[in-house]
């Protein structure tokens, strides 16, 4: 049985994390203690592309932050269970220069580079804006306006120039609003509390967002605390005093810089980050996976005339278990994976089950060479943990 496939993109501008993420991303899921404690692992399909982001993390541990990305790269990756040796779940990660939101082309050649390559991304199932940590705590809720409003002026630019290209754009119907360099707010800090900002701070230009992404379903509902790295402890508390800051308040010249920001070279060096302290990362699959699980239910829920509009996930689970073979029949070609997921999952610990119970039912699982269910119970209950339970928030 071949496995689950998930597509994923990754929306940020230059120097928001996203490649630095990806390096954290594959590394941390490499490690024997990951094994231990979430009984899946990570492999990349393409050895010399593992090879490279584990390089990238070795260079990050010298303080070497890599350059931003200079093309259009996919990079996969498998995950297993543990013990057992076929892969449940397939990602593939989508990277790319963020400069392609903010800049004009070169020449002609980057130009059709740059609309194939984002109408690919808007292939994928689930997309991730990532805002950027260190900006939006020194300049506060104005970035995160600023960011909706960008990033909704750039889809429909996009959609414009390709459908004068004779081409119909799509973007992701599942999003995650991702918040990066969480390491700079305080321990206490949590994707609900990050939820609750955006949601009181920038609620008309979320609702442009949500109308030009034609995503008013399911874009603004899930949040994520992601680090990579963490900034050295002194740094941090500079940092750490306050949240984000008002619109127009100044930073204290000796406050924690953002990790790409120039080292004063009559400053002594200290290090620069600390690459084995991280937020989110470890989440970031699971909530990839829940996240397409729940618009593939949304979306079967949809085609069914004769079920209400009122109905709940767990009824519609229930509901659409006894006709699975026919689901793929009337859903989006994007979303044809539920039914791979409902006849490999039990539905009641997906969806409610408690962490104890999802924890037995993973390693029962792996007893019995069950590869889908092993992963996504595992993947479930990893956000059911406590870092899961900090670094990833639904608010309906």
């Amino acid at each position: 049985m071949p496995p689950l496939d998930l597509h994923v993109a990754l929306f940020g501008a230059s120097g928001a994390g996203k490649t630095v993420l990806l390096a954290a991303f594959y590394r941390a899921q490499t490690q024997p203690s990951f094994q231990d404690e979430y009984a899946y692992k990570i492999q990349a399909v393409n050895k010399a592309q593992g090879n490279q982001l584990l390089g990238r993390f070795y260079r990050l541990e010298e303080g070497k932050f890599p350059e931003g990305s200079t093309r259009f790269d996919e990079y996969v990756f498998d995950f297993f269970p543990r013990d057992l040796p076929e892969p449940a779940v397939r990602i593939h990660w989508y990277d790319y220069p963020g400069r392609w939101w903010e800049d004009e082309p070169t020449d002609a050649e980057e130009r059709e580079l740059m609309r194939e390559g984002l109408l690919k991304l808007g292939l994928s199932q689930v997309g991730i804006l990532i805002a950027d940590g260190a900006k939006y705590q020194e300049e506060g809720a104005g970035y995160i306006r600023w960011l909706f409003e960008h990033f909704a002026d750039e889809c429909e630019r996009l959609g414009r120039t390709s459908a004068a290209a004779g081409v119909e754009v799509s973007f992701p119907r599942e999003w995650i609003l991702a918040l990066s360099k969480a390491d700079l707010f305080p321990p206490e800090y949590r994707a609900e509390d990050f939820a609750r900002e955006v949601c009181r701070d920038a609620d008309e230009q979320l609702a442009k967002l949500c109308a030009v992404l034609r995503a008013e379903q399911a874009f603004g509902h899930r949040f994520m605390l992601l680090s990579s790295v963490a900034a050295p402890r002194d740094r941090r508390e500079a940092g750490q005093a306050s949240g984000p800051r008002d619109a127009g308040e100044v930073r204290d010249p000796g406050e924690v810089r953002d990790a790409g920001e120039p080292h004063d070279a009559g400053e002594p060096r200290a290090p620069r980050i600390d690459p084995k302290a991280s937020i989110g990362v470890r989440t970031l699959a699971p909530a990839i996976l829940v996240s397409t699980v729940e618009g593939a239910v949304r979306e079967a829920q949809a085609a069914r005339r004769d079920k209400s509009a009122r109905e709940t996930l767990l009824e519609g689970l229930r509901g659409l278990v006894h006709f699975v073979d026919s689901i793929d029949d009337f859903l989006p070609k994007k979303y044809q994976i539920v039914s791979k997921i409902l006849r490999y999952i039990s539905l009641k610990d997906l969806v409610s089950a408690r962490l104890d119970r999802l924890k037995r039912a993973r390693e029962d699982a792996i007893r019995k060479g069950d590869t889908f269910k092993a992963v996504l119970t595992a993947m479930v209950a990893a956000l059911r943990e406590e870092e899961g339970l900090r670094a990833y928030h639904q608010n309906q």
